[in-house]
């Protein structure tokens, strides 16, 4: 198996994997996304496309509040006006992400969010141009409540990948909700 699949495996993993011995709910969230990569060099990195993914618990005191984890893939393309194409590049991101929200009616989330970990990186085919480095990120979304398991919606981002470039991405958000949910909170949901 290659660095680069053990990586997205164990972030995967890690994701998914449900916590021993605990029966709440939490939420997962799928995140396909259209990026426009904001460099010093407009013509190295071009538009991009990527999936981020994400595992959030709400804080039982602070009701608007999740925190949780999220790793993310993205593909884009490079080239250079004086050197042509360049190829393509990947990037594997893990992060510690926070998240507000606020539902309206019962039928609209606003959320506001974002998250800090590393990245890693590098030019596809040359695997010595690999390296890694810190990033950062916000979000504003927002959401229709669908069912009492899922939320559609669409949400902006700005994200920091640092010494490399950063980027402002629009993407669609499907939210579900998994676990034992509370009577209480049921009958919130359905409402």
């Amino acid at each position: 198996m290659s660095k680069n699949a053990f990586v997205a495996l164990l972030l995967t993993l890690s994701i998914l994997s449900p916590d021993c011995g605990q029966s709440q709910q939490f939420i997962i969230s799928i995140r396909p996304q259209f990026d426009i990569p904001l460099t010093p060099d407009q013509n190295l990195f071009l538009t991009s496309g990527g999936v981020m993914v994400s595992r959030r618990k709400s804080v039982h005191f602070l009701r608007p509040l999740s925190i949780g984890i999220a790793g993310g893939y993205h593909l884009g393309r490079m080239q250079h006006a004086s050197l042509g194409n360049l190829g393509s590049h990947s990037l594997i991101s893990a992060e510690a992400v926070t998240d507000l929200h606020w539902t309206i009616r019962q039928l609209i989330v606003i959320s506001i969010s974002g998250g800090a970990g590393c990245f890693y990186t590098g030019e596809n085919g040359e695997r010595s141009s690999w390296a890694t480095d810190l990033m950062w990120s916000g979000q504003l979304g927002i959401g229709l409540i669908t069912s009492s398991a899922l939320t559609i919606g669409i949400q902006g981002e700005y994200r920091n990948f640092r010494r490399l470039y950063h980027l402002i991405g629009i993407g669609l958000t499907m939210d579900f909700r998994l676990g034992n949910v509370s009577r209480d909170q049921s009958r919130k949901l359905k409402l």
